[in-house]
């Protein structure tokens, strides 16, 4: 009875042969001697890596001034209130603590 390839037999072959493919090139007098490609790898990488880093950037800088502006905010309703933190936030943001009992939490 013959055994039918799995899934995960197919991907180790392909894997193999990727890696054999990978270490046939000759990097040195190949790929490294033309300038054309060595161009096209870089900026091809370059594409990827500059707007992936702004992106994250960018992202973290809002992030962080979205969370001092909402502290700012919501100092200023107890302030406005004169709430004096007793628990009362009318449904405004509030942090509340997790316990061993809260499910939701």
């Amino acid at each position: 009875a013959s055994q039918e390839p799995t899934k995960m037999d197919s991907l180790k072959a392909a894997a193999a042969r990727t890696t054999a493919s990978l270490r046939s090139v000759n990097w040195k007098e190949g790929v490294l001697t033309a300038p054309l490609l060595l161009t096209y790898l870089v900026t091809g990488v370059l594409s990827v890596v500059i707007p992936v880093s702004q992106w994250t950037a960018n992202k973290n800088s809002y992030y962080n001034a979205a969370g001092y502006y909402i502290e700012y905010e919501n100092q200023q309703r107890e302030y406005e209130e004169g709430n004096n933190n007793n628990n009362n936030n009318n449904g405004y943001y509030s942090y509340e603590e997790c316990a061993w009992w809260n499910v939701a939490c």
